[in-house]
């Protein structure tokens, strides 16, 4: 059943692509927000005040990566070859790259569970990329 419905999937996102990557799009969302508050609900008292910093340092990793991914195109785009679709596809591989591999919030993630306790030991290394 799983198969046949990837088959549809696949076939309506030749004929309607666009209603296809929204679809795809909405039930993304859905199902990352439904995670989430079931995380929150279910989450012990003394892990909910570990939620909202790992969520806002999350969200602003996401956003770090699209700008990096915009500027590193942008770059290519501008000084290499003028090419709309190479653009869009260095975007795309370049903003994956990104959030797969680099977290730029770390040393705020780290501070911020640091403040809530203050009894973890200090570690040395305090650089800017972490490999996931």
């Amino acid at each position: 059943m799983l198969e046949f419905l990837l088959i549809v999937f696949i076939i309506l996102l030749f004929i309607f692509p666009v209603l296809a990557l929204a679809v795809l799009l909405r039930l993304l969302t859905t199902a990352v927000l439904y995670r989430k508050l079931y995380l929150f609900g279910h989450q012990l008292t003394e892990g909910k005040n570990i939620l909202v910093p790992n969520e806002i340092t999350q969200c602003g990793n996401f956003i770090t990566s699209i700008v990096m991914a915009i500027l590193s195109s942008g770059v290519v785009f501008i000084l290499i070859i003028n090419n709309i679709l190479l653009f869009a596809f260095n975007m795309v591989f370049c903003a994956f790259v990104s959030l797969r591999w680099f977290d730029y919030t770390h040393n705020m993630h780290r501070d911020a569970i640091r403040k809530m306790n203050p009894k973890l030991p200090e570690s040395s290394n305090r650089s800017v990329f972490v490999v996931c």
